[in-house]
Parts: structure tokens; sequence; C-alpha cells
């Protein structure tokens, strides 16, 4: 049929034709997005600002968690020497690439009485296949009841929190290509 039409309309169809297959394919793309959703590779984006409700200067949740060592609370983690928490998805390659950075910084032994706890929703037999995978020495918990997903909105990863000795959060950062800067943690502990 399309061989005994006249040439100006076989290109007009043409077009047509290329112009609906385009716009299909957008479609399906901005389809799937929207079922992928958060778990869009744009979640392990590094982070420039704070989506989560935790903020500067205010008081870390005290939140039960659970590593190997039994249920810890965070407020307990915090003291008397303050604490880095991280937050972490085991599935995303920056969360390991900043694992493995603090566990880096650990092992230097700059600074002295640096803690340093682990927290995701992950189960503890994935926790213990993370830690051992990656060499890591400290302590990753699990974050059971979801407390800091649903409650505190802490969604995007990495997420490095530093709380003081006083138990206020002296910073929050979003982290993965950045180097870690000890000085600045040393001196954010001892607030």
């Amino acid at each position: 049929m399309i061989k005994t039409l006249p040439p100006p309309l076989k290109i007009l169809l043409t077009g047509l034709l290329v112009v609906v297959v385009a716009m299909a394919g957008v479609g399906v793309g901005l389809l799937v997005r929207g079922f992928l959703g958060r778990d869009a590779p744009e979640q392990f984006v590094i982070q420039r600002s704070v989506t989560s409700l935790l903020q500067d200067d205010q008081t870390f949740p005290d939140v039960a968690v659970v590593a190997p060592a039994g249920t810890l609370r965070t407020s307990e983690l915090a003291r008397p020497h303050g604490c880095v928490f991280l937050f972490l998805d085991l599935q995303c390659p920056p969360c390991v690439d900043m694992a493995v950075k603090w566990q880096e910084a650990l092992d230097s032994q700059s600074i002295e009485e640096l803690r340093v706890v682990g927290i995701t929703n992950h189960s503890a037999d994935v926790i213990q296949r993370f830690r051992e995978s990656h060499g890591l020495h400290f302590p990753v918990a699990e974050d059971s009841a979801r407390v800091f997903l649903h409650d505190h909105r802490v969604e995007r990863f990495p997420l490095e929190v530093v709380v003081g000795e006083s138990g206020r959060i002296r910073s929050l950062r979003y982290n993965s290509g950045e180097p870690i800067d000890l000085a600045r943690v040393a001196a954010d502990l001892a607030s």
C-alpha cells in the first residue's frame, strides 16, 4: 500500500511514524522511572544537602539498634567521647566507599577514642557478610524497627552524622566521593 502512495505523502507518513515511536519511547522511560521511584540509581548520587529530619545542633535521637553484641542505644554510643554514625544501604556502592574510608581512618588511629557505628535497615546476616567482605571492624547495627527511616526520614545514603560528646548533632553530610576531614570530625566530637 505504501508503494502506491505519492512520494510527498510517504515522507510525511514516515516522519509521523518516527515522531510516534520517539514519543512512545519517552513515555515508557518516564513510566519506568516512576515505577522505580526511590530505588532509581540517582539515590546513590552524592547529596549536598540533608533530606532527613535530623538537624545540626539538635539532640541525636535515642534509638535502640541491634548489633552482634546485643541491643544498643544510640544515646549510650555517643557518650562519653561522641560518635560518628554512618547510615548505610549495604547495596549502595558509595556506601561501601564511605564505610571503607572510615575503616581506614580508624586503622590510622589519627583520632583518639574515635567511635564509628554503621546503621542500616538490613538483617544481621547481610550485615555480617558486608562487614567481612569489606574488612570492617567497626560495628554495623540494624535499625530493625526502621525508626530512623520512618520517624526521621533518613532515606538517602550514605549519610554521615557526627554527634559530639554533648549528645548533639554537630554535622551531617552525605558523603562518598570526598575525603574525610578528620580535623573537622575531631573538633565536632569534642563539642
